[in-house]
């Protein structure tokens, strides 16, 4: 699959390529259905792949560029949830299928999800988010110990 910008929904303005890679395994289990959907008179099996393909790329990127804002994965961490992700595309895909094509998923296996790290973007992104997990870290850290140090007071006081 073709690169395709994903934003993470608290920074806008740094869209970030991101492709994804893997296969397809479905078969025709209701043969009318398939039929009804395909109109077997001028059918060929390098138009049916191609629909096929068309139709996952479609949902599949309609569905990650969702994923940071509506499953709280920052970009920077998807190929880490790339399980989770996996089973939010195959479940969209497979009722799509049946509906689309009158054929039955039976595995969608999500093997990459590559982030392009070489952009401006991405780097820029990840120094954004990296900083905030610093600040995060240290200023936990300060109120920890101003907290060990205002117990240590009181009991002291006491």
């Amino acid at each position: 699959m073709p690169y395709f910008d994903v934003f993470d929904p608290r920074f806008p303005d740094l869209p970030v390529p991101v492709a994804v890679r893997g296969t397809i395994t479905f078969n025709i289990t209701d043969y009318k259905g398939f039929i009804k959907n395909n109109r077997l008179i001028n059918f060929d099996l390098k138009d049916f792949k191609s629909q096929v393909k068309s139709s996952v790329m479609k949902y599949v990127k309609g569905v990650v560029t969702n994923i940071p804002a509506e499953h709280s994965i920052p970009i920077v961490q998807m190929e880490r949830k790339i399980l989770e992700i996996n089973d939010i595309i195959e479940k969209y895909v497979a009722k799509r299928f049946v509906n689309d094509f009158g054929v039955n998923l039976k595995a969608m296996d999500i093997e990459a999800i590559e982030v392009n790290k070489d952009t401006s973007e991405y780097k820029e992104l990840k120094r954004i988010t990296a900083d905030i997990s610093s600040n995060t870290v240290l200023t936990q850290s300060e109120i920890n110990l101003q907290n060990m140090k205002d117990t240590q007071r009181i009991n002291t006081e006491n």
